[in-house]
């Protein structure tokens, strides 16, 4: 997710001095460079880069580093001969461009359209690279290494992904025809392998393309007009049920996170808990089936607050409706809690005298322990057991909210023995 950072520092902050030293080491990647000098200048290049996405406090300064980073390392593209050198960069260079359209946000301009269309033409240069491939199998393999890296990360908001997306959508289609028709199985079985994970990494991407749809349509509901636009809203709560829907079975990461933005909407907007609650617990659940690295998502640990925040709120309710039922109940046993801490208040041998004598057990097999002194421990378990209330009321009752007390007085008489 884009960082939420203040406004940009300006040309003074230190992500740009990063960035412009950057630059001015990028514009010497020139063909006049012999090899080896091109290679070095290229690694400083990114490092400044780097350096600048370490400073970056905005994300302005975070997408311009990784768009810097994008289009130098497709400068080394150029230089390698072979596709097997040229193919990796590619890849990488698609990397660099996607997360840099990240933290682009709602903004549209210039800047943002030449990276839509650096990437269109980068993806194209791949997909005419690997045509070139003397091998079947080869294509086949880094199709599927694209589809893979670009599948990976959460899709990009103003990056154009219909390229993308096409090469998916078109998946059996596209690489049957990098397969010809032939006896070759093993050839056969790749491809539809090949396929069934490129059906996976289509849900995948489609969920994650209605997610941002249905993200850009709350934003205009809640922050478009003076009025809130509930249909706008509820068009947005359909969307994230379909994201949910695309990939239920396929990815448990992107199902996880349609559900945590549901929740979220169903809770802070249409205030219904039962459906917040709902998604919340699926959420989290999913996300425990996940690899830790999930657990520092922001969606998690947003979700993970969420449904702690519910369960001490119920609690709290729960406490506060059984306060509301004992309160009576207390004021009915007042003299015999009176009696009890009087008992209590006299030693750990009256208090146990006093409750086998006046309020004996429930189960009439349960008899009054042996309390002499080198027992007395032991004593006190025992008459802690005798007297745990029986989970099984569905009310509270006299017998109940008594022995309650009991274990209360029971147990801190325990704590000085065990102390």
């Amino acid at each position: 997710m884009p960082r939420k950072a203040p406004s940009a520092k300006g040309p003074g902050s230190r992500s740009v001095r990063c960035r412009e030293r950057g630059n001015v080491l990028f514009k010497r990647l020139c063909d006049d460079l012999d090899p080896l000098s091109f290679e070095r200048t290229a690694g400083e290049t990114l490092k400044r880069y780097a350096s600048a996405l370490e400073f970056a406090t905005t994300d302005e300064e975070t997408s311009s580093a990784l768009r810097n980073s994008g289009a130098c390392v497709l400068k080394l593209a150029d230089r390698r001969h072979h596709s097997s050198g040229k193919l990796p960069l590619f890849i990488e260079a698609l990397g660099w461009q996607v997360r840099a359209a990240k933290y682009l946000g709602q903004r549209q301009s210039a800047w943002s359209d030449g990276l839509t269309q650096t990437h269109e033409e980068t993806l194209q240069t791949f997909r005419d690279t690997i045509t070139e491939l003397s091998q079947e199998r080869e294509e086949i393999s880094w199709a599927h290494k694209l589809i893979t890296a670009m599948s990976s990360a959460e899709l990009p908001g103003p990056l154009a992904t219909s390229t993308v997306l096409e090469l998916m959508s078109q998946g059996g289609e596209e690489f049957r025809a990098f397969v010809p028709d032939n006896d070759d199985f093993s050839c056969q079985e790749m491809h539809d392998e090949l396929v069934d994970d490129v059906r996976m990494h289509l849900s995948i991407c489609e969920s994650g393309k209605v997610r941002m749809q249905a993200d850009q349509r709350l934003h205009e509901s809640l922050h478009g007009d003076e009025t809130l636009d509930m249909d706008g809203v509820w068009q947005a709560a359909d969307s994230y049920k379909h994201a949910v829907i695309i990939t239920r079975g396929l990815d448990i990461a992107s199902e996880a996170q349609a559900l945590s933005r549901l929740a979220m909407l169903y809770q802070g907007i249409l205030k219904d808990d039962a459906k917040a609650a709902q998604n919340t617990k699926r959420s989290v659940e999913l996300a425990h089936t996940l690899p830790h690295q999930a657990f520092g998502e922001k969606w998690y640990q947003d979700v993970s607050q969420a449904l702690h925040k519910m369960q001490f709120e119920a609690t709290q309710r729960e406490d506060s409706e059984r306060q509301k039922k004992r309160q009576p109940i207390l004021k009915e046993l007042k003299t015999e809690l009176e009696d009890l801490l009087f008992a209590s208040d006299q030693g750990t041998v009256k208090l146990i005298s006093h409750l086998y004598k006046n309020h004996p057990p429930s189960d009439p097999s349960h008899k009054e322990p042996d309390y002499s002194p080198g027992s007395m421990r032991e004593a006190l378990q025992t008459a802690i057991l005798h007297y745990q209330p029986d989970k099984s009321l569905q009310d509270l009752d006299k017998r109940y909210i008594f022995c309650e007390e009991a274990v209360k007085h029971l147990t801190e008489k325990y704590e000085l023995f065990k102390g």
